[in-house]
């Protein structure tokens, strides 16, 4: 008989045993499936601003690049201007030390 007590005691000690892991590993899933909750949140947040991040660079990368492009295209103008001028005889001016640049021109010419 001293057996039977001992197995019951032992068979009972592993039921209470079996209901507790059962309990706790319950409650480790609903904390485990909460921490991944939390953590997809955090994915999925870090994902919607790298792509907010992204769509900020190119539109600076635009903005950059509209801006260049109007730049190279104002010194175009200002080149093709100063080519044309140079090139075109009729529109010579006159610079304020005119004279003096004629008299060593006449100077060189005499030697």
């Amino acid at each position: 008989m001293n057996y039977k007590v001992l197995f019951g005691i032992c068979g009972i000690v592993i039921v209470i045993g079996g209901i507790i892991y059962f309990l706790n590993s319950r409650k480790n899933e609903s904390n485990l499936d909460k921490k991944n909750t939390d953590l997809m949140k955090k994915t999925n947040t870090i994902v919607t601003e790298g792509k907010e991040d992204e769509f900020d660079l190119k539109r600076a990368k635009e903005e950059v690049s509209d801006k260049i492009s109007q730049r190279h295209e104002e010194a175009k103008e200002i080149m093709e201007k100063a080519v044309s001028n140079i090139f075109d005889e009729s529109n010579i001016t006159e610079t304020k030390n005119e004279e003096a640049k004629k008299k060593i021109f006449d100077d060189l010419n005499d030697i």
